[in-house]
């Protein structure tokens, strides 16, 4: 698999890479990689940071015979929580946020309490429809 590369969306500073298994973290606009400390990431699919919100990065991947889901870290991608909710994620992306919400609409295709398809978050994905 290929190596994917994100700049943090507040942060110009901040970049972040994924290759194979390894998360990679840049807090000097890219001129060194380093990785993250992070384990048990799947093989790469996809992610993406979060415009509006520093260090917020989602991501999506994984393999029916590898880790499979949908991971988040809010510090800068040094640790990842799995959503518990989310048994598959192929790809990850945001929306704006819905009435009386501050954080982006999160989007995922993938699998949740069994049912593939599209889903939506509002509140940063406690919750998906």
């Amino acid at each position: 698999m290929g190596s994917y590369v994100e700049a943090d969306r507040t942060n110009p500073s901040k970049f972040y890479a994924w290759s194979g298994n390894t998360f990679y973290i840049s807090s000097d606009k890219g001129l060194t990689l380093k990785p993250s400390a992070a384990t048990n990431l799947p093989a790469a699919r996809r992610f993406k940071a979060v415009y509006g919100h520093e260090g917020n990065i989602w991501l999506a991947g994984g393999s029916d015979t590898t880790a499979y889901g949908l991971w988040r870290p809010t510090d800068s991608g040094a640790t990842f929580t799995k959503f518990a909710n989310v048994e598959k994620a192929d790809n990850v992306t945001f929306g704006k946020a819905a009435a009386g919400q501050t954080y982006p609409t999160v989007f995922i295709v993938g699998q949740v309490d069994g049912v593939r398809g599209v889903f939506h978050s509002t509140d940063q994905g406690n919750s998906w429809i």
